[in-house]
């Protein structure tokens, strides 16, 4: 079976997009599928967490397969399969891929299907495509993922005003997107991050953004959220998944859980981890901090 292609997508940085991506790849890696991360953020966020060299450094990037004719040919040069991360495997970026997407803008023809190309070429090696997008809503790296979404996922930031009103411009982008380049294109799911329960107006603010985001019907809620932690913080500089650094914590269940709703929800296979997953990541009210 191909592979499900998931984009992650928000207009501003700072969400936890990029601590998404990888982590959520190392969740369902441990679900046992195999990961494909396209890196297609010229800050290379992603992928100086997954690859084992600078990524300014490398030879290629997903935008030299991009530009290719026959980006088969070119895909081993590419493709790093060694991540440290189970199952996972990245096709990098870097900021070339900056100077890459103005070449594809002005010179190629059906510049926002190059990407597709390529994914077309990997899907049947994979069960899920995680795409890591810049944080603006605009541009034709932007334009390529959506145009081989199967789904989307918007992370929000748990207790910011604004990630509401920000959610409302990323779904009228996405719409269109979903008009004028992929109608096949599934209805996005918003994942809350950050969420902080420690006090009571905290948990308070989580359930006016929960109650918020559930009345919109262009969107639909995960039923998981990622708890507020600077074990995530500390996980990202020690180049290592949450699981695998803090593992047997609310952190670390917090990324399993997500995990566990997206493999049934996309990709239709049973929960691992039961019924009860919800409640015990949305209900647990501490998270070591330190």
């Amino acid at each position: 079976m191909a592979a499900k292609v998931i984009v992650m997508i928000n207009n501003k940085g700072g969400v936890g997009k990029t601590t998404l991506t990888t982590n959520l790849g190392d969740g369902l890696g441990r679900l046992g599928n195999n990961i494909l991360v396209i890196d297609l953020d010229p800050q290379g966020n992603s992928s100086s967490l997954l690859s084992p060299v600078n990524p300014e450094r490398l030879g290629m990037n997903v935008g030299d397969l991009m530009m290719a004719d026959d980006p088969l040919i070119h895909l081993g040069k590419c493709l790093i399969e060694e991540t440290g991360f189970k199952r996972v495997n990245l096709l990098p970026a870097n900021l070339r891929l900056d100077i890459q997407a103005e070449e594809i803008h002005m010179k190629m023809f059906n510049a926002s299907f190059r990407l597709k190309k390529v994914v077309d070429e990997v899907k049947d090696l994979y069960d899920y495509i995680i795409i890591d997008c810049p944080p603006r809503l605009s541009g034709v790296l932007l334009a390529n993922a959506l145009a081989c979404a199967d789904h989307v996922i918007v992370p929000i930031e748990s207790g910011d005003e604004f990630s509401i009103s920000g959610l409302e411009n990323v779904l009228v982008y996405v719409s269109r997107a979903k008009s004028q380049l992929n109608p096949e294109m599934a209805t996005p799911f918003c994942l809350m991050n950050k969420v902080s329960r420690r006090t009571l107006g905290a948990k308070q603010t989580e359930h006016a953004l929960r109650t918020r985001v559930s009345e919109k019907a262009d969107i639909e809620l995960l039923e998981t959220s990622i708890p507020e932690s600077v074990q995530a913080k500390n996980s990202l500089m020690a180049r290592t998944p949450i699981i695998s650094f803090k593992d047997n914590t609310a952190i670390a269940d917090a990324i399993r859980d997500p995990a566990d709703e997206v493999n049934h929800r996309v990709g239709g296979k049973p929960r691992v981890r039961g019924t009860g997953h919800k409640s015990k990541s949305n209900e647990s009210t501490r998270v070591d901090a330190a």
